[in-house]
């Protein structure tokens, strides 16, 4: 595909003289005429255009009558390469309908992403609902604390009659309870933080 290019003023100009001269060839003369008719644009949308082999053609032809002829780039000074609009294509409307489709999909799956942790009950539903659970929780660390504390007291109390029934003094009862207590506490506690873990 040849290089088109607009036709500015001074390219009408030009082609104005070439088209006066008589040693230019008549077949080149009437392509000349076609370009110079498009001077008077119809269609004010579309540029007129010339091909980069007729511009060095008529550039050839410049400085052969006595004057010194322009230079290629002076005749182009001013113009830009010329690209002729694409052709409108028509969508077809299946597939139109189907990526309509997989938009709305997509939409469809992100918005269920977005909103997969928001319970859409709130409103309806009673702040006290979850009241029951957190009881039974409560009740279960509480009898588990409570239970605790009557396995220490039980060992300190056997400890303490154990010496009491030995026949020992206030003193050796008392230091063989807690003996007994600090033992089960620390396996209650052992045995706690071996659960929860």
């Amino acid at each position: 595909m040849a290089t088109l290019y607009v036709l500015t003023g001074r390219m009408y100009d030009e082609i104005d003289g070439v088209l006066l001269r008589e040693d230019v060839p008549e077949d080149f003369k009437n392509e000349l005429r076609g370009y110079a008719k498009l001077r008077k644009k119809e269609n004010p949308e579309e540029e007129p255009s010339i091909p980069f082999s007729t511009l060095r053609k008529l550039h050839s032809y410049l400085g052969t009558d006595g004057k010194p002829g322009m230079y290629l780039h002076q005749l182009m000074q001013g113009t830009e390469v010329f690209f002729p609009p694409l052709p409108k294509l028509e969508r077809n409307p299946e597939l139109v309908a189907r990526l309509e489709r997989l938009r709305a999909e997509q939409a469809n799956r992100e918005y269920q992403e977005m909103t997969k942790n928001v319970s859409n009950n709130i409103a309806g539903r009673s702040p006290l609902g979850q009241v029951g659970k957190e009881l039974k929780s409560v009740q279960t660390q509480l009898m588990g604390v409570f239970n605790v504390f009557l396995t220490i007291a039980g060992a300190f109390v056997f400890g303490f009659m154990a010496m009491y029934y030995a026949g020992q003094s206030v003193t050796a009862r008392v230091l063989c309870g807690l003996a007994f207590a600090l033992i089960v506490a620390a396996a209650d506690l052992y045995f706690l933080i071996k659960n929860d873990l």
